[in-house]
């Protein structure tokens, strides 16, 4: 029996080897493609919960925005009315001052570029701050992020807590000297256009727009440029001092912050979400100084009818910087906030800076 079925191997030596060769290597593929399908479900598992760790970290950094652009609203109130002390002309004006004439054309100046001024300073403040939180939210994230198949950390230096801080306080420099020297600039191109408009001029809803502006037109043209790009130059410090306590991987990651930041600035998008919410807050302003003339006419006549003497409309003007920098509950710094311009164009500088840097 048992030399039978020895013959019948030896007769069939080759399709046993065969067919074991063939069993053998089908289970080989078959725990190879078992053990490459595990990794694919844990490469597309991490690669989900990445993309719900990237959502809910930006989602967080867009709060955390949110409440930083309200918390400076308080700062700028304080540089504008200190610039822009309107009430102490207003104050002079009330003893009947022998220099009267004089002092209504300065109150007239001050109190149309504190407001204006205002308009400008919270809506470059909302985007450099978008831009700040942004660019660092990115860094951040991926700072945290393991490779899932050889342990990389995301960049080469990682940014430390001097880095993240030093970084996050440049936006002292648009709340403080920047802030400054831009309402200086709102200041003259608003003289320009006020010195040839009397205090009894009567002024329509339009014409105030038209005012408006071209006061606008002013600021955000210099040297013929048909764009906010000047407004840029208010934001960021010209040169940074490198800091003595960093040391050389530190100053290295800061300094790439700073240029990349300034590359986004100068961005044509940078551009055009500032114009769009310049925009938007001049409307609003407008809405605010139309509410006026609603309630001048009081639905005898037409608002686009009334007039109002420029005496009278300087003390309205003057008076709605206090709504443009409210505290919160502010419609005026909401409605910005809510953008959905100002809410893509974070989106795609976070998407930006959260992705790997390739070696």
């Amino acid at each position: 029996m048992l030399g039978s079925i020895w013959n019948f191997v030896k007769r069939h030596k080759k399709k046993f080897i065969f067919s074991g060769v063939v069993v053998g290597g089908t289970w080989m593929m078959y725990k190879y493609l078992l053990k490459r399908l595990k990794e694919i479900r844990e490469e597309e598992d991490k690669e989900y919960i990445n993309v719900v760790r990237r959502q809910h970290h930006f989602d967080s950094n867009q709060r955390t925005c949110n409440m930083t652009v309200l918390s400076m609203i308080p700062n700028i109130r304080e540089i504008l009315i200190n610039k822009l002390n309107t009430e102490e002309y207003t104050t002079q004006l009330k003893q009947s001052p022998a220099n009267k004439l004089e002092l209504w054309a300065t109150l007239k100046v001050c109190s149309f570029s504190r407001t204006i001024a205002s308009v400008y300073g919270c809506c470059l403040m909302s985007v450099i701050l978008r831009v700040q939180l942004n660019v660092m939210g990115g860094y951040i994230f991926l700072d945290n992020s393991q490779d899932s198949k050889n342990g990389y950390i995301g960049r080469k230096h990682r940014t430390t807590k001097a880095v993240q801080e030093r970084y996050l306080s440049l936006i002292k420099h648009f709340v403080g000297p920047g802030l400054v020297d831009l309402i200086e600039f709102v200041k003259t191109a608003t003289a320009k256009e006020l010195d040839s408009l009397s205090l009894r001029d009567q002024l329509s809803l339009e014409n105030m727009q038209s005012l408006i502006q071209h006061i606008r037109d002013r600021v955000e043209q210099r040297n013929g440029l048909p764009s906010t790009l000047p407004l840029s130059s208010y934001l960021m410090p010209n040169e940074q001092k490198p800091d003595i306590e960093m040391i050389d991987k530190e100053e290295e990651i800061y300094d790439k912050l700073i240029q990349e930041t300034r590359d986004v600035i100068d961005s044509p998008d940078f551009q055009t979400v500032i114009t769009v919410c310049l925009d938007k807050g001049f409307s609003k302003l407008m809405d605010y100084i139309a509410e006026h003339y609603k309630n001048i006419s009081n639905k005898q006549t037409d608002i686009h009818d009334c007039g109002i003497p420029l005496a009278k409309m300087v003390p309205v003007v003057n008076g709605l910087v206090f709504k443009i920098v409210a505290d919160a509950p502010n419609v005026f710094i909401q409605e910005l906030l809510l953008m959905e311009e100002v809410k893509k164009f974070a989106g795609n500088i976070y998407e930006a800076f959260s992705q790997r840097e390739s070696s």
